[in-house]
């Protein structure tokens, strides 16, 4: 099974809102806290990440043993983060849970595939299309849950 079979692609524009948090991504694979000059942020436009979506960004210097930046929301609380970071979520989560993608995301194999299918030289990039592209099993949902 592919893993674009299980996720999409989501895109929501919302405009600044000094209650939502904005973050980064980390090569941790986690939402890091940034620092953003407040000044002018009122004209700009932010990505919402809810609950239990994901969010990747394309781009990494894999010859210097970075990580993919990738993301999973686990919070109960949305999140805003730059434009330029593809956002997605997973289609079923009885087929496929929030927790065990990232868990295979988390995962060294993973991280091989990206910069085996990584294209480009000094920064490479990991498109949307090479994320659905790969191969993922997938247990049954109740061993999943243990």
């Amino acid at each position: 099974m592919k893993l674009g079979e299980l996720i999409q692609q989501v895109r929501e524009i919302v405009p600044y809102n000094p209650d939502l948090p904005i973050k980064g991504l980390s090569s941790e694979k986690c939402f890091v806290d940034i620092e953003i000059k407040k000044e002018g942020l009122e004209n700009k436009k932010f990505q919402l990440v809810k609950k239990d979506q994901f969010c990747y960004g394309a781009g990494h210097l894999c010859n210097f043993g970075r990580n993919i930046l990738i993301a999973h929301n686990e919070i109960k609380r949305d999140l805003a983060l730059s434009t330029t970071y593809t956002v997605f979520e997973i289609i079923n989560s009885k087929i496929l849970l929030p927790k065990y993608l990232m868990i295979w995301f988390s995962r060294d194999k993973f991280n091989y595939l990206v910069h085996w299918f990584a294209q480009g030289s000094h920064l490479e990039l990991f498109s949307w299309q090479n994320l659905c592209n790969l191969p993922i099993r997938v247990p049954p949902p109740a061993s999943k849950k243990n």
